[in-house]
């Protein structure tokens, strides 16, 4: 097969294309980190990527999925996403444990604290917990409520030719990847895991071929027609239209 060009159009009103290079994964990375010091300089929080669908994922060292790498604060998180936040002591024995949460209608925990589910939009404080059951700091994370999805794709040969807000595009491979993430009022990506779900109108123009429940899914081309892939994240939905052409 030559190269074959794709026409994407854009579908839906909560929907955003983006064409910036810092937004191409080529894979999920589910040790994605950020820390900061606890507020009261006892210890270190840290803010480690949700499962599976967390847009605060990177995909190698140097391409984060969102601006937020280990040198920054916290990211914001989505409204109803899933996470996981450790606290570190400064004395020993330094083990990390899992955060208390002090406000209970922000966040609620689950599976014995390892994930945390962000409720209500706002700040709020969690807790640093001592060995012994006690407190001895606190940091404060940012929830905002998701209102629209941006979707943004790559040639997996890494070849991005033109922009791709609905133009005639050429690629040089039969495989491409798309990613869809929740973003705020301000249009900044939010971090945390929601629900995720993608579909194909036409599996044998365009073919999922990774899992639908990542935010991050590969694709394949097949025979020339248009088929439109649909992505549900948490309570948003968009769909983006691809034509794929001799």
């Amino acid at each position: 097969m030559g190269k074959m060009k794709l026409t994407l159009k854009l579908g839906g009103a909560l929907l955003i294309f983006a064409a910036l290079s810092g937004c191409y994964p080529k894979g999920k990375d589910e040790s994605k980190t950020a820390s900061e010091g606890g507020e009261l300089g006892n210890g270190t929080f840290t803010y480690a990527c949700g499962p599976l669908s967390d847009a605060f994922c990177v995909v190698d060292a140097d391409k984060p999925a969102a601006s937020a790498d280990q040198s920054v604060p916290f990211p914001v998180v989505a409204t109803g996403s899933r996470f996981t936040m450790t606290y570190k002591s400064d004395e020993p024995p330094a083990s990390p444990f899992w955060v208390t949460v002090l406000a209970p209608e922000f966040f609620t925990a689950t599976e014995e604290g390892k994930y945390l589910i962000a409720r209500l939009h706002g700040f709020a404080a969690l807790g640093g917990p001592e060995g012994d059951g006690g407190l001895e700091d606190l940091t404060h994370l940012e929830i905002a409520d998701p209102v629209a999805l941006r979707f943004s794709q790559e040639d997996t040969s890494g070849n991005i030719n033109g922009s791709f807000g609905g133009l005639d595009v050429a690629v040089s491979s039969a495989l491409h990847r798309f990613r869809v993430a929740p973003v705020d009022a301000a249009d900044g990506l939010l971090a945390g895991a929601l629900p995720c779900s993608w579909t194909t109108s036409d599996a044998s123009v365009v073919a999922i071929t990774t899992d639908v429940a990542s935010n991050v899914i590969e694709v394949s081309f097949g025979k020339a027609g248009t088929a439109t892939l649909g992505a549900t994240l948490g309570d948003l939905s968009g769909e983006v239209q691809v034509t794929v052409k001799p």
